[in-house]
């Protein structure tokens, strides 16, 4: 385990990749920096740099191994609808870029106390209303632990809680040509599980708030890509399973 992880990607010690700037270089593959875009509004880093980063370091981190979160804000639009009946002048998105801009910021902040001792951490935009969150070199109970502290901290900081679903990624080694598909079979399995868990508490009349998601070890096996059309993939499990329960979304 010390070999595997004097081999992870070094983060430089200033800046790191979850502070707030509009850009920053980082260690690249081949040693060469590489830069990350962030997102204005949050200052988290901003899509496709949080993928396009993490794929190319996949092969470096599984062996560590690599633990992913993915959060979602929870009625994020009724919350905007609300603030728009309350104050007339709060037109268009603007409720909705306050409630990101203080989730962004909690995120960072959390990310500076948790992350300064972890060989490597990510945490990014996903989609509109969504965090994703990456690290490795810890265990995955401690990361688990400490996604449960953001949990709190954005509950006591943000305008809307967020859930959130963690996995791991057990995969010891990625052959080359790989690492896009173990990505994304990656973060749709975890994706997938808080799709899940929230759409099961509505069919229960209950509002996700601040709700949590666990599917812990999470495999893969490289296969050929499906052809359009033909079945599979964790969305399209999530959707299975959420329609046996009957649950609209």
């Amino acid at each position: 385990m010390i070999d595997e992880l004097a081999a992870l990607p070094t983060m430089a010690p200033a800046p790191r990749p979850h502070l707030s700037m509009m850009s920053m270089p980082v260690p690249g593959p081949d040693g060469e920096p590489v830069v990350l875009w962030c997102d204005p509004l949050t200052g988290l880093i901003a899509y496709p740099s949080f993928a396009n980063y993490l794929t190319e370091q996949l092969p470096q981190l599984v062996p560590a191994p690599v633990h992913l979160a993915i959060g979602d804000v929870d009625d994020l639009k009724e919350y905007v609808s609300q603030r728009r009946a309350e104050d007339p002048t709060c037109f268009g998105h603007l409720a909705g870029n306050a409630c990101m801009q203080a989730l962004g910021s909690a995120t960072r902040q959390w990310a500076e106390r948790t992350f300064s001792t972890w060989p490597f951490a990510l945490c990014g935009t996903f989609g509109g209303d969504e965090v994703i969150i990456a690290a490795a070199g810890r265990g995955y109970d401690e990361f688990v632990a400490d996604i449960h502290r953001l949990i709190e901290e954005i509950r006591q900081s943000v305008p809307r809680t967020c859930s959130f679903s963690t996995g791991t990624l057990t995969v010891r080694h990625i052959n080359p040509g790989d690492q896009e598909q173990t990505y994304r079979h990656f973060v749709s399995q975890v994706d997938a599980a808080l799709f899940l868990r929230k759409a099961v508490l509505r069919q229960a009349d209950i509002s996700p708030r601040g709700d949590f998601a666990d599917i812990g070890a999470v495999t893969f096996d490289p296969a050929p890509a499906r052809p359009p059309g033909a079945p599979g993939g964790a969305r399209q499990a999530a959707d299975s399973a959420v329609d046996q329960a009957g649950v609209g979304v």
